[in-house]
């Protein structure tokens, strides 16, 4: 997705999605699991989180299964690193971003 430095400061949230493997039924416990990585703008900076439908242990800091990661604090980039990481994302009908203002 292109997008410009200046249209990204407009946002304070980023979310890229990716249910590809995702089913309902198995969402929570079945290993048909939807993730998500969340970008919250601080300043010009940008706090990363991760998330998932699955009912499992799981690092919203690193986006790594199981509680014992050793994370202790999300990371933060630069509005250039998260420019960077939309440009090479391609979207598709289950892999899509959303910008919240």
């Amino acid at each position: 997705m292109k997008i410009t430095l200046k249209e990204l400061e407009r946002f304070k949230k980023v979310t890229i999605n990716d249910f590809s493997d995702y089913e309902q039924d198995k969402s929570h416990d079945g290993g048909r699991y939807g993730f998500w990585t969340n970008f919250n703008r601080v300043d010009k900076n940008w706090v990363v989180t991760y998330g998932t439908t699955a009912d499992f242990d799981f690092c919203p800091y690193c986006g790594n299964w199981g509680d014992s990661c050793g994370c202790d604090e999300p990371q933060i980039i630069s509005s250039l690193d998260l420019l960077i990481e939309l440009s090479e994302f391609r979207e598709t009908e289950d892999e899509y971003i959303e910008f919240i203002l």
